[in-house]
């Protein structure tokens, strides 16, 4: 459902709006991603195994 409103799970615990987010980073430690949003000091986690969904998502909606 919230699919449509351009919300992603880059984890488990997680769920973000495509549109605040600023960049994404690999974590070499955990080998895995962070997100950073804008406006938010903490980096989100994102699994590696969603790195290329977002990716594309990303690259569609902008």
């Amino acid at each position: 459902m919230l699919n449509q409103c351009n919300f992603y799970r880059t984890h488990q615990s997680y769920l973000v709006s495509i549109d605040k987010i600023e960049y994404i980073e690999s974590d070499n430690y955990m080998k895995s991603y962070n997100v950073k949003l804008h406006h938010c000091n903490h980096k989100i986690t994102l699994s590696r195994h969603k790195f290329t969904a977002l990716k594309n998502l990303i690259e569609r909606h902008f």
